[in-house]
Protein backbone atom coordinates (compact mmCIF):
# COMPACT_ATOMS: atom_id res chain seq x y z
CA UNK A 1 0.00 0.00 0.00
CA UNK A 2 2.85 2.38 0.75
CA UNK A 3 4.25 1.75 -2.73
CA UNK A 4 0.87 2.52 -4.30
CA UNK A 5 0.50 5.73 -2.32
CA UNK A 6 4.00 6.85 -3.33
CA UNK A 7 3.38 5.81 -6.95
CA UNK A 8 0.23 7.91 -7.08
CA UNK A 9 2.16 10.98 -6.01
CA UNK A 10 4.76 10.34 -8.72
CA UNK A 11 2.29 9.51 -11.52
CA UNK A 12 -0.19 12.32 -11.07
CA UNK A 13 -2.43 12.77 -13.03
CA UNK A 14 -3.73 9.26 -13.46
CA UNK A 15 -7.07 7.48 -13.78
CA UNK A 16 -6.31 3.91 -12.81
CA UNK A 17 -3.35 1.91 -11.54
CA UNK A 18 -2.00 -1.54 -12.33
CA UNK A 19 -0.28 -3.49 -9.57
CA UNK A 20 1.70 -6.63 -10.44
CA UNK A 21 2.16 -8.81 -7.36
CA UNK A 22 3.39 -12.18 -6.21
CA UNK A 23 0.43 -14.02 -4.74
CA UNK A 24 2.82 -15.62 -2.23
CA UNK A 25 3.71 -12.21 -0.74
CA UNK A 26 1.29 -10.99 1.94
CA UNK A 27 0.39 -7.31 2.12
CA UNK A 28 2.18 -6.11 5.25
CA UNK A 29 0.66 -2.65 5.34
CA UNK A 30 -2.98 -3.51 4.53
CA UNK A 31 -3.98 -1.14 7.37
CA UNK A 32 -3.26 1.72 4.93
CA UNK A 33 -6.00 0.54 2.55
CA UNK A 34 -8.51 3.09 3.86
CA UNK A 35 -6.20 5.89 2.74
CA UNK A 36 -6.37 4.72 -0.86
CA UNK A 37 -9.27 5.44 -3.22
CA UNK A 38 -7.98 5.07 -6.81
CA UNK A 39 -9.01 1.97 -8.81
CA UNK A 40 -6.30 -0.67 -8.58
CA UNK A 41 -6.17 -3.47 -11.15
CA UNK A 42 -4.15 -6.31 -9.65
CA UNK A 43 -2.29 -8.83 -11.78
CA UNK A 44 -1.60 -11.83 -9.57
CA UNK A 45 1.38 -14.02 -10.34
CA UNK A 46 1.78 -17.47 -8.83
CA UNK A 47 -1.84 -18.37 -8.20
CA UNK A 48 -2.13 -22.11 -7.65
CA UNK A 49 -5.54 -23.87 -7.80
CA UNK A 50 -7.46 -20.68 -7.08
CA UNK A 51 -5.65 -19.96 -3.80
CA UNK A 52 -5.59 -16.18 -3.65
CA UNK A 53 -4.40 -14.12 -0.71
CA UNK A 54 -7.57 -12.35 0.34
CA UNK A 55 -5.77 -9.02 0.86
CA UNK A 56 -5.60 -8.65 -2.92
CA UNK A 57 -9.34 -9.28 -3.28
CA UNK A 58 -9.95 -6.70 -0.55
CA UNK A 59 -7.75 -4.09 -2.23
CA UNK A 60 -9.55 -4.50 -5.55
CA UNK A 61 -12.99 -4.42 -3.90
CA UNK A 62 -12.22 -1.36 -1.80
CA UNK A 63 -10.71 0.63 -4.68
CA UNK A 64 -13.29 -0.51 -7.27
CA UNK A 65 -10.54 -2.19 -9.24
CA UNK A 66 -10.13 -5.75 -10.50
CA UNK A 67 -8.09 -8.92 -10.04
CA UNK A 68 -6.48 -10.82 -12.92
CA UNK A 69 -4.84 -14.24 -12.91
CA UNK A 70 -3.51 -16.19 -15.85
CA UNK A 71 -6.84 -18.05 -15.98
CA UNK A 72 -9.44 -15.54 -14.84
CA UNK A 73 -10.42 -11.86 -14.81
CA UNK A 74 -12.51 -10.74 -11.84
CA UNK A 75 -13.83 -7.37 -12.91
CA UNK A 76 -17.03 -6.86 -10.89
CA UNK A 77 -15.46 -7.31 -7.48
CA UNK A 78 -16.45 -3.81 -6.29
CA UNK A 79 -20.12 -4.77 -6.40
CA UNK A 80 -19.74 -7.59 -3.87
CA UNK A 81 -21.67 -6.94 -0.67
CA UNK A 82 -21.63 -8.52 2.77
CA UNK A 83 -22.32 -12.27 2.59
CA UNK A 84 -21.86 -12.52 -1.16
CA UNK A 85 -19.62 -15.31 -2.46
CA UNK A 86 -17.31 -15.78 -5.41
CA UNK A 87 -15.81 -19.02 -6.67
CA UNK A 88 -12.31 -18.81 -8.13
CA UNK A 89 -11.24 -22.11 -9.64
CA UNK A 90 -12.55 -24.47 -6.98
CA UNK A 91 -12.20 -22.13 -3.98
CA UNK A 92 -15.07 -20.18 -2.46
CA UNK A 93 -14.55 -16.75 -0.92
CA UNK A 94 -17.22 -14.81 1.02
CA UNK A 95 -17.35 -11.18 2.12
CA UNK A 96 -17.56 -11.31 5.91
CA UNK A 97 -17.05 -8.30 8.16
CA UNK A 98 -16.20 -6.22 5.10
CA UNK A 99 -13.37 -8.50 3.99
CA UNK A 100 -13.02 -11.59 1.82
CA UNK A 101 -12.61 -14.87 3.69
CA UNK A 102 -11.74 -18.23 2.18
CA UNK A 103 -14.59 -20.53 3.26
CA UNK A 104 -14.02 -23.57 1.10
CA UNK A 105 -10.67 -25.19 0.37
CA UNK A 106 -12.06 -28.04 -1.81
Amino acid sequence: MEALIKGVKMANPYKELVMIVDNEAPVKDIALLNQFKAPVHIILCGVQDGDILTDYLDIARHTKGSVHTIEEDITKIASFSEGQEIVIKNKTYRVMGGKFVLINKS
